[in-house]
This record gives structure tokens, sequence and C-alpha cells, in this order.
């Protein structure tokens, strides 16, 4: 899951995240965060509420940053490249609002799915994506869910099963 830091209570995206990581989590998914605040915390407490397994990928040097407690598991990192190889490691990495950072990995994960077999797959949430999913063609491994004609954002549950490259119908654990 990869989302904003900042985003939080009281925003309707938090109350989406909350809900998109107990469903998650309800569906048997490993769910695996930066392991800080915002919607990554949210979609964390989501899951953790749902008696999911929870993943966590703090920094060793952000010492000014604490992870969020219903993080099952923290994996910690010394370098951006260690933190981003963890998120290489899921089947799915599902991208919410989020700023540079978010951008930065989902990128990254766009680009590993174009051309690394087996890659995890990446799902983009929510209409601020929708300007980048232009350049996505109909055989890229990104995806951005249409909303549902009575709901102003997309159903958070749908995205998983329905990734364009290699849907997995049984998830698998986080290694």
């Amino acid at each position: 899951m990869l989302g904003s830091a900042r985003i939080g209570l009281g925003d309707p995206r938090h109350d989406d995240a909350v809900r998109l990581g107990g469903l998650l989590a309800g569906a048997g998914w490993t769910i695996v965060t930066g392991g800080y605040g915002g919607l990554m915390a949210a979609v964390t407490r989501g899951a953790a509420a749902a008696g999911g397994h929870t993943v966590g990928l703090p920094m060793r040097a952000w010492r000014h940053l604490t992870p969020d407690p219903s993080c099952s598991e923290l994996r910690w990192s010394a370098s951006y490249a260690e933190r981003f190889g963890h998120l290489l490691a899921t089947q799915v990495a599902i991208a919410l609002p989020g700023g540079v950072g978010t951008l930065a990995e989902a990128s990254g994960v766009w680009a590993a799915a174009q051309t690394e077999p087996g890659a995890a797959q990446l799902v983009l949430v929510g209409p601020a994506w929708r300007a980048l999913t232009r350049y996505c063609p109909p055989s890229s491994a990104c995806w951005t869910p249409p909303p549902p004609p009575s709901a102003p954002t997309a159903n958070p549950a749908r995205p998983i099963r329905h990734t364009r490259h290699s849907p997995s119908p049984t998830p698998a654990p986080f290694p």
C-alpha cells in the first residue's frame, strides 16, 4: 500500500483507506505499508482491526518518525533501495492518493511490472491518478478502477482481483 503520510482523520480518503485495509485483510491479504502515519496508518489500522497481518517498512535513519503501533511486524531498512526491495517483493502495490514519495514508489513498481516477470502489479486508486493513466496502454500493468455510478470513489475491494496481468486467486503471504 502506497499513500500519503499527511492525509488524516476527518478526510474521506482516510476513511476509505481504513475500509480498504479491513476488506483486504478480511480476504486474507497481508498489508505492507511504509509503516508511518496518514493513509498508511489508516490502511494498517483497518487491516489490524479485521485481524489481518500488517507489515511496516520504516527507515532506520528517520529517527524523527515513529512507526504506527498497529503494524504487527516491522522490517527496518537502512536505505531506500532496501525498502523499495521489500515493496517489489509484494504481489500487488495499491497506490492511494499521495505526494512525491507515493508517485516515486508507484513509478518504480510500474517500471518493474513492465520489465520484470512476476513483478508486483500496480493498482492506482482515486481520481488524482486519472491523468497519469492516459500514459498506460491497454497492455500495461497499471490499472485504475472506474468509480461505480452511484458512489464518488471506487469500491476498494474490486481492484485486487482485476489487475490486468497475472491476477492471483489466492493471496500468498508476504515473504
